[in-house]
Parts: C-alpha cells; sequence; structure tokens
C-alpha cells in the first residue's frame, strides 16, 4: 500500500516525542512493506529540500519559533502555497491512504483538500490541534468569524460579492462547502465561555480518526466536533525497558516522578487534580517534577 504521511515537523527536525512517535510508525509501517511518502514542513531549514521519502515543503505559521501570520495578504499567499504543495505531492505520489498526524502550526483548511482528494483519510490525534487548533487557525477565522470585527466584516462582504472566496475555495479552501460560511460555535471567539453542545459542529468531518487517550476524545468533543466515533489507540510502551516491577492498576499510586516539559499539552495538570481510586475519591500524594528544557 502506498501511504502518504502528513505531519507538521518530522525528525531530525522535531520538537519532542510527538515527531518521533510519528517516526516510529512510519518507520514500523515500511518494514511491514508498505511505501511511505512524507510531506512535512520546512522547519529547521532555509529553503524546501524533497527526496524520494520526505518531502520538506510546507510552511508553518505561529508555531515553533516561526513568526505568526496575521494579514489577508500574507496568509492568501501562505494558504495557497500549502494546499498547492499537497495537491502536487498526491497527484505526484498516488497514494491509497493519507496518514494525517499533527497540523500544529499548519493549515487547519488542509482537511478540507484532503476530503477533495476523495482519498481514503486517517487522523492520528495526539495533541489539541483539532479541539483547540481550528479555532485558533487565522485563515478560518478571517473568513467564518461571527460576529467579526468591523473592517474585517467589510472587506470580507466586498470580496465575497466580488466571488473571490468562491474563487478562493479552488485553490485555497475557506470552508468545507459552499453554505458554510459563517461557523460563530468554532469561531465566535477564540476561547468560547459559552457551553457548547458536544458533536454539534457540522463544518468538519472527519470519517476516520482515532485519538490517543479517552481525555483528548473527549475535550475534541466537547468543543463540539463530531468525533464520537473515533476510537481511541493508546501509544505503545516498550515495558522491557523499565527497571522494577509493573505494577497492576489496582496498586495504590502516592508518587509521581513526571519528566516533560512544562507546558498546557504535559499532562501535569492532570497528574495534579484528584484521582478515583477503588471507587473512592483521593488526594494525589506527593509530586515530583523534572522539566527537561527542549524549547519547542
Amino acid at each position: 500500500m502506498k501511504i502518504l504521511v502528513l505531519t507538521n515537523l518530522f525528525p531530525p527536525h522535531h520538537a519532542g516525542t510527538f515527531d518521533l512517535r510519528c517516526q516510529s510508525v512510519t518507520e514500523i509501517l515500511q518494514k511491514r512493506g508498505h511505501e511511505i511518502r512524507v510531506l512535512t514542513s520546512n522547519h529547521g531549514m532555509t529553503t524546501e529540500q524533497q527526496d524520494n521519502q520526505i518531502a520538506r515543503r510546507l510552511r508553518l505559521n505561529g508555531a515553533f519559533g516561526h513568526r505568526a501570520i496575521s494579514s489577508l495578504g500574507e496568509l492568501t499567499n501562505l494558504e495557497k502555497h500549502n494546499h498547492q504543495v499537497l495537491r502536487e505531492t498526491v497527484s505526484e505520489f498516488k497514494p491509497d491512504l493519507i496518514h494525517v498526524y499533527s497540523l500544529e502550526g499548519l493549515s487547519k483548511s488542509l482537511t478540507f483538500t484532503l476530503r477533495n482528494c476523495q482519498l481514503p483519510t486517517v487522523y492520528d490525534v495526539t495533541d489539541q490541534w483539532l479541539s483547540l487548533g481550528i479555532r485558533n487557525d487565522a485563515w478560518l477565522r478571517w473568513w467564518n468569524q461571527d460576529p467579526a470585527p468591523l473592517l474585517r466584516r467589510s472587506v470580507r462582504v466586498l470580496l465575497e460579492l466580488a466571488g473571490q472566496r468562491v474563487r478562493l475555495d479552488a485553490t485555497a479552501p475557506t470552508r468545507m462547502m459552499k453554505g458554510y460560511d459563517r461557523l460563530p460555535k468554532v469561531f465566535g471567539k477564540a476561547d468560547p465561555s459559552e457551553e457548547i453542545e458536544p458533536n454539534s459542529i457540522a463544518g468538519f468531518r472527519f470519517e476516520r480518526l482515532y485519538f490517543c487517550s479517552d481525555f483528548l476524545k473527549r475535550r475534541t468533543e466537547e468543543a463540539g466536533f463530531q468525533v464520537s466515533h473515533g476510537e481511541v489507540i493508546y501509544p505503545g510502551i516498550r515495558t522491557d525497558q523499565f527497571v522494577g516491577d509493573i505494577k497492576p492498576k489496582s496498586a495504590p499510586i502516592a508518587k509521581f516522578l513526571i519528566v516533560t516539559q512544562l507546558d498546557a499539552d504535559s499532562g501535569v495538570m492532570t497528574a495534579q487534580t484528584r484521582a478515583y481510586m477503588n471507587g473512592k475519591q483521593v488526594a494525589m500524594g506527593s509530586l515530583q517534577m523534572a522539566a527537561m528544557g527542549a524549547d519547542r
């Protein structure tokens, strides 16, 4: 099978274990006889680079140290570039399957082009690019925010009346299809305080996806996206590399040693919350954290 892997970063240019995991899965698929092509960003490079296996051609926006682009002109150029690169790669490689990893820092509108490709596409969701990243995507917010700032709203209406949005949808999609012109549930506010009904947003569709944890799946559902059908597949851990006995789930937990980056996605806050053990709510014991100084 020919598999196109789409991701934001790929080793040796990476930002942590998310990207190493993508590499590991890709290598395992290759060992099983699948033909793999990786399409990723040019992070860590001054120009694009491409060989038979990896194309480092996509451009990042506002992540991993890259400048955040917000003006309409710059956003249009970036979006057109990323979509053209994706279409060229699909046309050249002719994959049987597209395997999507994190789109953090990449154009979330790529999901629309992937859908238009009409190829089986599966999403591996291990961070919050879907639950939070789509809502904060500069390009999609510009076209779909409601209510929007007065100046933006005026310019947007003029462009739509002139047919510019319809023309853009062919090269840098602004929506899943015509009719989903405004999505206040998603783009009304960057961090909406009101409750959103789970699985209520129809403007994005992910037919095949799986999550690395129940928490992440639940968080994405609570953000309104229709992902209740997604499976939870936990990342594998080689237990033979651990020293000492592997304790059963029923064993009481009193201490944690967490070696990680101290950011919102590290899981430290989860470890600090109360846990339910043996049907009783108990407070966690001592928590020791050793923060790795990796620079994302």
